[in-house]
């Protein structure tokens, strides 16, 4: 799923700018629903980058490619290998590029940066080029072709399924997701609800299995023994409730019990009742 917390919610959709402001509302809403430990979203803006972007006026005045531009900035500030050492089986390649103190300074790197001309000379490389710090994302996530941002969320002293529950009405009363929008709830509760709809289809088939399995092959045991049970219980019944009534053997109410020839347990009762002064009566 891509998030380690127990609970995650992701935002899905075109605009960067957008998805950073639905989950920092989806975060203020779920640390509204008790039991939240944490609720963090990603910040995705915020992130800052060099940009220069070649002047193609002046490249034309002076004979020059954007691929030369390219060239020289990538061997200035990216590092381009321009030797190898080797140490006996090992072997180590060594960069060339400005120290920090330039490549961190859009000024310096406007100044201290030169491009070779065709005719052997050099040029600033901000003579030719804009070189600025511009705003921008400082991660950019996709998922089912979407632009994503991540919310993690930590929830204690309470089960994930009603956690999820009220968080979700959270989200949906305060937050209104334009069209193209949508949250996803993930992390580990995605897989608490895959293995619940799993075992939905499965825990219904399994009994339906084992009911048509002991039908099949236990049917008249099954009969055998429904047989049995209901004297056993008819029986208890009514020894329960000459008891209760209190009768004293004289006047104690006539028990009839209809024996079958293969029931061997019945005559143990009868005798069993017949000991504490019931008035039973066997009938085959």
């Amino acid at each position: 799923t891509g998030i380690r917390t127990p609970v995650g919610v992701k935002v899905l959709g075109r605009e960067l700018s957008v998805i950073d402001g639905l989950a920092r509302e989806i975060e203020a809403a779920i640390k509204s629903v008790p039991g939240t430990s944490s609720a963090f979203a990603e910040r995705i803006i915020g992130g800052y980058y060099l940009e220069i972007e070649p002047d193609r006026e002046q490249l034309a005045r002076y004979g020059l490619m954007i691929g030369d531009v390219q060239q020289v900035i990538a061997s200035a500030i990216g590092a381009e290998t321009i030797t190898t050492t080797v140490e006996g089986r090992e072997r180590y390649g060594g960069s060339l590029r400005f120290p920090r103190d330039v490549r961190s300074n859009p000024d310096a790197i406007a100044r201290e940066v030169l491009v070779p001309l065709p005719n052997g000379a050099s040029i600033p490389l901000g003579q030719i080029s804009r070189v600025k710090l511009t705003q921008g994302p400082a991660s950019i996530r996709t998922e089912n072709a979407q632009l994503a941002a991540y919310i993690f969320v930590d929830a204690r002293d309470r089960d994930l399924g009603s956690y999820v529950a009220d968080a979700r009405r959270a989200v949906t009363e305060r937050v209104k997701f334009p069209p193209g929008y949508y949250a996803v709830w993930s992390g580990q509760f995605e897989y608490y609800e895959r293995a619940k709809q799993r075992l939905l289809l499965v825990v219904p088939v399994t009994l339906l299995l084992i009911f048509l399995l002991l039908y099949l092959n236990f049917r008249r045991a099954a009969e055998e023994i429904d047989m049995k049970m209901g004297r056993w219980l008819v029986l208890s019944l009514a020894a329960v409730v000459c008891t209760g009534a209190g009768a004293e053997p004289e006047g104690a109410p006539l028990i009839e019990v209809f024996k079958s020839p293969r029931c061997g347990c019945c005559g143990k009762w009868v005798e069993h009742l017949r000991r504490n002064g019931f008035r039973v009566e066997t009938h085959d």
